[in-house]
């Protein structure tokens, strides 16, 4: 127990400084470094343009890497353009057009690479670097880049990925550094000289303050991350440890990944994992220790594959709970309105359903769950009538809700849609959470939106995590409509219900999450714990499909944790 504080609180403490340490620094990959270095402080090419397409097939990737250098300063540019590439990566393409020239580069063997790594590191360049001083490095020279121009870089390399029992890594480098973007010479050192970074605080005000909107603007640098990975094998857990990304699967071959964020969001390498399995429900394993006596991290991918016949899919029962008062009224109603009816229109006809619209009082569509066969046309037409108007009832809507009958052999889930904090009725937020938790007896999920900044978090969170679900929210510059069906078609199937680990012979502790949601088609679950022993074990994974209990046993390696998962930590200490 004690071990386990004193390494959460080091987490923490390597979160914070990594945060502190992450807003003075300006992170690229690919980078010009300035040849010669001039007897004045020169500016440094600003990257503006950040893209990566990836097309991985059947384990053989093609990156496609678009660079933007921009010269804002006064004088010309000119130097060379370095680039990492990971171990036996092949460079298919490289192309700067400049007055019609196609500029040429070369592949640098590592002994070089590493002289070119070590030399810019002892020039107080950029140390994060080091990094890659075993990568093979790309270089070319390049063209001086006129005053207040731009060049583009086109780099296209191919590589292919191992496979470590099911699972398959792909990553991207994104580290390095400059600082502030801006070579000076060391007050006591005449030039020629190697150069050096001038820290902000030691330099004239007029010099940082130009610095510091120059770091600002290049951190609000978009970057842009596309894979398109295609499989004959199925394709099962798909993850990325480093970025959010989002997740869209054509079929159990097929699956498209994106990421669009600005480059102050993440200073972390792009990684992706992915499983191939051929059985139904898919388990990845990755595991890291970060010392040899210290308990170890792990994390389990669990998901169901893609394509799911009708019978193999669970029927459900559904309740929307929809917050009409006064301040939904506008767009926000509107767009809450056709969220909802896209839900009821892609009911299965098997489905059970209610609509609860709320304001000062809660209205049930029906007495009890309806049909979606027999009802979803009456249920659009009642939605479209309703209008926005009163206080914010959410206590009476919640318990109304949870007062309606399931059936034992379904899953039954709560989708409650709110902008605003509870005005009417029971107001105090422990009372409502206490209310709804108790009368829960049912064990119902309670999925909780909010929309707008007016929300009030701790209700929804709590609300949400005390009954099996989870939370979100939609910014008012976002389309409801589109978040609420996006996240109805991912509970709109479920496959596998009540699930439940053996983890075997493995010791294990700090599981989270603590209670496992149900699995639905194109979901997937991620659980991370501690583990003791190193060794080989079966991990069982039980659940009801249907009207049976169903057991998935998968072979698992704890007995030799992998360096390169160091990510592990960081994860499990956010979700602890």
């Amino acid at each position: 127990m004690k071990r386990s504080k004193i390494t959460s609180a080091l987490v923490g403490l390597i979160l914070l400084s990594s945060l502190i340490l992450f807003g003075t620094m300006v992170y690229s990959q690919g980078f010009i470094i300035p040849r010669p270095i001039p007897p004045f402080e020169p500016a440094m090419p600003k990257l503006t343009e950040h893209k990566i397409n990836v097309e991985i097939i059947d384990q053989v990737s093609r990156v496609k890497v678009d660079q933007v250098f921009y010269n804002d300063s006064k004088q010309p540019i000119e130097g060379t353009y370095y680039f990492p590439l990971p171990k036996e990566a092949s460079v298919s393409d490289f192309k700067m057009i400049v007055d019609g020239k196609v500029l040429s580069g070369e592949l640098l063997d590592k002994e070089k690479a590493r002289q070119i790594y070590e030399d810019i590191v002892r020039r107080n360049i950029d140390p994060a670097l080091l990094e890659y001083v075993d990568y093979n490095l790309f270089s070319a020279k390049i063209f001086p880049i006129p005053p207040q121009k731009e060049r583009k870089i086109i780099l296209e390399y191919s590589l292919l990925l191992k496979l470590d029992g099911e699972l398959v890594q792909f990553s991207y480098p994104l580290h390095g550094r400059i600082e502030s973007g801006r070579f000076a010479p060391p007050p006591s050192r005449p030039y020629p000289g190697p150069p050096h970074v001038i820290p902000l605080q030691d330099r004239e005000d007029k010099i940082a303050t130009k610095d510091e909107n120059d770091t600002k603007r290049l951190t609000e640098i978009s970057q842009i991350i596309f894979v398109d990975l295609k499989s004959k094998i199925p394709l099962k857990n798909i993850y990325s440890p480093s970025h959010d990304v989002d997740i869209s699967r054509t079929d159990d071959h097929h699956a498209r990944i994106s990421y669009e964020g600005k480059r102050k969001d993440s200073e972390d390498n792009f990684v992706l994992y992915y499983s191939l399995s051929q059985k139904d429900f898919g388990l990845s394993l990755l595991t890291y220790r970060p010392e040899e006596k210290e308990n170890g991290f792990f994390m389990l991918l669990i998901s169901p594959k893609t394509e799911i016949a009708k019978d193999e899919i669970i029927n459900k029962d559904i309740v929307f709970i929809l917050d009409v008062s006064g301040s939904m009224e506008g767009e926000k109603i509107t767009q809450a309105k056709n969220a909802l009816q896209y839900c009821i229109k892609n009911l299965d006809n098997d489905d059970r359903f209610n609509v609860i619209a709320f304001s000062t009082e809660s209205r049930l569509f029906k007495k009890d769950l309806v049909s979606a066969l027999e009802f979803r046309n009456d249920a659009i037409n009642y939605i479209d009538r309703l209008e926005a108007k009163g206080g914010t009832n959410i206590n009476e809507a919640l318990l109304d809700a949870l007062k309606l009958e399931g059936n034992a052999k379904r899953p039954m889930s709560l989708v409650l849609v709110t902008d605003g904090l509870p005005t009417v009725g029971e107001t105090n937020i422990g009372s409502i959470i206490t209310n709804a938790t108790k009368q829960n007896k049912d064990k119902m999920k309670i999925f909780t939106f909010g929309v707008g900044y007016d929300v009030n978090t701790v209700l929804l969170d709590k609300i949400a995590s005390q009954n099996q679900a989870v939370s979100d929210y939609i910014e008012p510059n976002e389309d409801i409509d589109k978040k609420i069906s996006s996240f109805y078609d991912k509970i709109s199937h479920p496959v596998l219900t009540d699930l439940e680990i053996n983890y075997g012979k493995i010791e294990i502790e700090d599981v989270y999450p603590k209670k496992l949601p149900d699995l639905y088609q194109g979901s997937q679950l991620t659980v991370l714990g501690r583990f003791a022993d190193e060794k080989n074990t079966a991990i069982t994974l039980t659940g009801k499909t249907k009207d049976k209990e169903n057991k998935f046993a998968y072979d698992a390696d704890f007995s030799s944790p992998k360096k390169e998962n160091d990510f592990l930590p960081h994860l499990w200490a956010t979700r602890k």
